[in-house]
């Protein structure tokens, strides 16, 4: 019960409340909107991710995205059935769509989303400046069977089995060149109100995401050997009440086929990762360690597996072939 209390009260919460991922590196897209189609690609996404093995009830999260670009279409002129002559716009290429439902529990609190995404692009030279946003829904829900009431009458024991649909919104835009980008992303706009409890008196009635704040930024540096690319980025994350985490991050890249890298975390953790790129597959590994007393002494690290299949021809991922 106290978990829940914890969880619910608006006025001590501080707890995980959006998905958590070390290897978006992968999939800009789970984190910015803007990103979707971005590559010219159609990408599917697979990520499932066990955190703080080792604890009970630790928490998980299961993703599944797909993105893609509508593609240029020229201009045409069409006879319609009644024989007249009727013009037809084409498209521009410039429209990116996106969606993503993902599975997110933590503790007893068990949270469904997902989201649909319009995203738009506007070449600038050999740079692309992306626009995006997102409309979503959550389902929240309580595991029920984990919880026991000392008190019968606690306000909160007659709603604990609610089931509980919240409406929200993401925005981003993403700038990016081949020797760099950066982007900013804000998810939950609106901080919706989950209300758990029927009562009108007690102070964990409701429960309000906050809206949050992704800052990225990073450097593509081709090494003298052009086989290798080392790609520096940083991720800096901020909620409503500037509870701010970073992640600086080192990739090393050979022949876009195979990469490592390591995450440093300023919340005391550290993430070495590993990927293989084998045809239009790409497979990604994540382990996280943490280095503060608890999670070294309790916890057998978080693992976290990526898998992403990007479909069509590489050539319209450039934009002087004139396909996007």
């Amino acid at each position: 019960m106290v978990i829940i209390i914890l969880f619910l009260s608006t006025l001590t919460i501080k707890a995980q409340q959006v998905p958590l991922y070390s290897q978006y590196m992968l999939n800009g897209y789970l984190l910015n909107p803007s990103l979707a189609g971005s590559e010219g690609y159609s990408i599917i996404g697979l990520t499932g991710r066990e955190q703080w093995l080792g604890f009970e009830n630790p928490p998980r999260t299961y993703s599944l995205s797909y993105q893609t670009r509508l593609m240029q279409k020229n201009s045409t002129i069409v006879r319609t059935k009644d024989g007249k002559t009727k013009y037809k716009k084409g498209q521009s290429g410039r429209v990116g769509l996106g969606g993503y439902i993902f599975n997110d529990r933590n503790g007893l609190v068990d949270r469904t989303g997902g989201q649909f995404t319009y995203a738009y692009h506007i070449y600038m030279g050999v740079s692309q400046l992306s626009f995006g946003v997102s409309g979503s829904i959550y389902q929240f829900k309580i595991d029920k069977s984990e919880v026991t009431f000392r008190n019968p009458d606690d306000p909160l024991a007659a709603s604990v089995d609610r089931i509980l649909y919240v409406p929200d919104a993401n925005c981003g835009a993403f700038y990016n060149h081949p020797k760099y980008y950066i982007g900013l992303s804000i998810t939950q706009l609106f901080e919706s109100i989950a209300k758990f409890s029927f009562s009108s008196s007690s102070i964990y009635d409701d429960y309000q995401v906050q809206r949050h704040y992704f800052l990225t930024a990073g450097l593509r540096h081709e090494l003298k050997n052009e086989s290798y690319v080392f790609e520096p980025s940083v991720l800096i994350k901020a909620s409503e009440g500037l509870s701010l985490q970073a992640d600086i991050n080192a990739k090393l890249i050979y022949e876009d086929n195979f990469w490592g890298g390591i995450s440093i975390r300023t919340n005391k953790s550290v993430v070495p990762m590993l990927g293989i790129k084998t045809g239009k597959l790409y497979i990604g590994y994540a382990f996280e360690y943490g280095l503060d007393a608890i999670s070294s002494r309790h916890s057998y690290g978080s693992h976290e597996i990526m898998v992403s299949a990007k479909l069509g021809d590489s050539a319209r991922r450039y934009r002087w072939i004139k396909r996007y």
